[in-house]
Formats: structure tokens, C-alpha cells, sequence
């Protein structure tokens, strides 16, 4: 083997199969640290690239927040294509977003490596929820222009979805025309995925339902609802979609299994301030791979 051989075998070793692009922390589980359990334990090859860094998620208290400037992921996206040009990942996930101009870079990476290599991109787009926009304006502005067009599939919660199609979501008939109208816009975009949608019986207990829509069917998983959300639930959502998807092909299987999977982990965890991701999934699949 020539020595340009053996470098070129020597990276494919290390060939990732997702790039996940969004927010890390020391302590919890929210972006990164609450995907990267989910791809380790269906053991896939992941690379991460953290877009902001904190002590913890804002909800244990706020504290300083370092962004990784526009930049530098620029520079570090640049360098990745750089060695892995013979075998880009099979697919990209982005979450969470501290400055808008980081949005241009990654979005020119993306749409690169879609013409190069055509990678399955998903899109959780963090904008806020409960009715507050917790990012600023102007990074759901960059988010919806530059990283919209290029998604295959979209993970928002009901709060994200109205904001994508300025009007409020109450109910799974909402989430359906508001997905069908994004799916009409976008020509590359195969599926929404919205979370916690209201699904509430008109008596009885509460039910809070997860809805898939694609141009051809729509297809809710409703479960009971719980008192309040978890920190990183979408986060672990999303990876567990990817996750699922890249071994079995079948979209609407992977969402089926990821809403099941971690409507289970928010009914066992008490704190509203994260999961503990790994700890719950031996527990619940400790010796299975997402079909």
C-alpha cells in the first residue's frame, strides 16, 4: 500500500457516519452531549462540532456562554471536507445556534456536500418553545433562509412549527396543514416531524402526540402527557431519528420507534433539567439496534 493509500484507509477508519453541528455543555444532556449517547449506543461513528459551549443548560442558572465564532466553524468545516473528501458522513444533524452568522458557513457546507456526496440532512431548528422565541430574531431569520431550503427532514416542536408558518399550532389538524404547507414550499424537503403537539381528549386524561407529515400521508404516535417537558428531549429525539433511519431506510418506522423510545425516557426521568441519556437507553433497549 502506497503511503498516500494508507492515509486515505487510515481516515476512512475514522469515516463518521453523522456530523452533528449544535450546542454542548459540561453538565447535563442538551445538543451534542444528548446526541452523541444516542449514536454511540446504536454505534455509529459521529463526529460533533459544537456551536456554543456552556456550564450547563440555562435551566440550572445563567452563566457564561462562549460561541464559537462564525469563523472558526467555518475554518474546522473546511479542514473536516478536507479529509473527508473520499467519504463524506451519510448524514448531518443541526440543533442549536448562538449567532446567526454561524448559520452561513455551515449552510454553505451542507449544500457542498449535498452536491457532492446528496447526505440525508435533518433540521431541528431551536428557535424557542412554550410561546417564547429563546434565540434572536435574526437566527430564525438565517435559520429559515439558508438552512430550511437544504433539510430533507425538519423536527420542530409545535411552538417552532407556527413560527415556520406564522400561525399558532393547536391541535394535530394544525400541525398537519402547517406541515403540508412547508412540505409545498420546499421541493428537497421530505418530511416533518413535529413534536409535542397538543392531542388532548375532550374528557378524560391529557394526551400530547408526536406527528409525522409527508406529502403522502400523515401519521401521529400519541402518548399521555406529563406535567412538563424535559431539557434535551428533542435533542435525543432528533439523533434518535437519524439514528434509527440510517440503519433501516424506513422514515416512518425510525419516527415511531424514536417517539416511543423517548416518550418512555420522559416518563422516567422527574427533573424537568435533562435526561440521562445513556443510563436510559441500556435501560430501555440495553442490547438493540434501532431497525
Amino acid at each position: 500500500m502506497t503511503g498516500k493509500n494508507a492515509q486515505i484507509a487510515a481516515l476512512k477508519s475514522f469515516q463518521p457516519d453523522i456530523l452533528a453541528i449544535q450546542s454542548a455543555v459540561m453538565i447535563g444532556a442538551v445538543g451534542n452531549d444528548a446526541a452523541m449517547p444516542v449514536y454511540t449506543h446504536f454505534r455509529h461513528k459521529a463526529a460533533r462540532l459544537d456551536t456554543v459551549r456552556l456550564a450547563a443548560h440555562p435551566g440550572f442558572g445563567r452563566g457564561f456562554t462562549d460561541i464559537t465564532e462564525a469563523k472558526v466553524l467555518a475554518a474546522l468545516l473546511t479542514d473536516f471536507a478536507n479529509l473527508q473528501k473520499d467519504a463524506m458522513p451519510k448524514a448531518l444533524q443541526t440543533g442549536y445556534f448562538g449567532a446567526a452568522d454561524q448559520i452561513f458557513p455551515v449552510a454553505d457546507f451542507i449544500a457542498s456536500s449535498q452536491k457532492k456526496d446528496d447526505i440525508f440532512y435533518l433540521l431541528d431548528p431551536v428557535l424557542g418553545d412554550a410561546g417564547k422565541l429563546y434565540v434572536d430574531q435574526n437566527i430564525a431569520d438565517a435559520m429559515q433562509q439558508k438552512l430550511l431550503p437544504l433539510a430533507d427532514m425538519i423536527t420542530p416542536n409545535a411552538f417552532e412549527l407556527g413560527l415556520l408558518v406564522h400561525q399558532p399550532i393547536h391541535s394535530l389538524a394544525d400541525a398537519e396543514e402547517a406541515g403540508q404547507k412547508i412540505l409545498g414550499q420546499l421541493r428537497r424537503l421530505r418530511a416533518v416531524f413535529a413534536t409535542g403537539i397538543d392531542a388532548s381528549l375532550p374528557a378524560g386524561e391529557g394526551r400530547i402526540a408526536d406527528i409525522l407529515i409527508t406529502r403522502d400521508a400523515s401519521v401521529p404516535f400519541v402518548h399521555k402527557s406529563k406535567a412538563h417537558g424535559i431539557s434535551g428531549s428533542g435533542d435525543v429525539l432528533s439523533a434518535m431519528i437519524l439514528a434509527s433511519y440510517l440503519n433501516s431506510g424506513d422514515l416512518t418506522k425510525a419516527c415511531q420507534s424514536a417517539s416511543n423510545i423517548v416518550n418512555q425516557m420522559i416518563r422516567k426521568t422527574a427533573t424537568p433539567l435533562g435526561l440521562d441519556v445513556a443510563d436510559l437507553l441500556w435501560r430501555l433497549i440495553p442490547n438493540q439496534e434501532p431497525e
